[in-house]
């Protein structure tokens, strides 16, 4: 499991690099982001990220303390049981 902060997510952006998007096609991974209240990561604020066929989704609060993942593409989105 990756563990970032915004900042650092957002520090090339500061640096005046360039963003490439990448087209919009399926994917081998999806893209989840947990944001949590503090730093202590034990109380969970809000989700977002994209999914395999990179449709977006968001949902709570976005804060500087988050944990992002990425897990393989296996089918279908949302999986089986799943219920926001």
């Amino acid at each position: 499991m990756l563990k970032l902060t915004l900042k650092t997510l957002v520090a090339p952006l500061a640096l005046g690099s360039s963003l490439i998007s990448a087209p919009a096609m399926a994917t081998d991974f999806m893209t989840i982001r947990e944001y949590y209240s503090d730093a202590t990561y034990t109380v969970s604020v809000g989700l977002s990220g994209n999914d395999c066929a990179r449709n977006q989704f968001s949902i709570g609060q976005v804060t500087e303390f988050v944990i992002v993942s990425r897990e393989p593409c296996a089918g279908t989105w949302p999986p089986p049981g799943w219920n926001p």
